[in-house]
């Protein structure tokens, strides 16, 4: 408050903070979607999940956990992922992941051949709007690995009652 009173202060200006919506499964992501497309709010949004829920690389879209990262940095780093080459030749540009679901969000990537999961983390960085799981933000290793700064931000926990279980796994 102090550096909007003072017009003379030499600090940044303040930017718009980010919001981060939480829920505790992306099938209640799913719905909160769903309402923000009936009303006339258009945030840049977009939401964050992991590869198990992003991939759709045929062969690594098999594993989960440890073993789908692997496979997903192998098929990388040895040029076997369409997907991923088309997100680092500039396809990214070419899909508007904004107001959209996981599904949808997979689909308009896999159409475009384009990587759903490096796509969604790249617009996350100028998203106004980000949907996410609850771990995202509780768990500081997850939040350390997608660089997400809590600083000029507003948190909403939908059903916070549900956090308690969350902390638990």
């Amino acid at each position: 408050w102090e550096r909007q009173a003072d017009p003379g202060a030499t600090s940044a200006p303040l930017s718009c903070p980010k919001i981060w919506y939480a829920s505790r499964t992306h099938s209640q992501l799913k719905q909160v979607v769903a309402e923000l497309k009936k009303t006339s709010y258009r945030p840049w949004s977009v939401v964050l999940g992991s590869r198990e829920h992003f991939c759709v690389h045929t062969s690594v879209s098999r594993y989960t956990g440890a073993r789908q990262n692997a496979m997903c940095k192998r098929a990388r780093d040895e040029n076997r992922c369409p997907f991923y080459k088309g997100f680092r030749m500039g396809g990214q540009g070419k899909v508007n992941t904004s107001m959209l679901d996981i599904e949808e969000i997979t689909q308009a990537c896999k159409d475009k051949m384009v990587c759903p999961y490096f796509k969604c983390r790249e617009d996350a960085k100028d998203a106004d709007l980000l949907l996410i799981p609850y771990d995202y933000l509780i768990n500081p290793g997850t939040r350390e690995s997608l660089g997400v700064s809590l600083q000029n931000s507003i948190l909403v926990f939908d059903e916070g009652h549900n956090i308690e279980k969350s902390c638990d796994h």
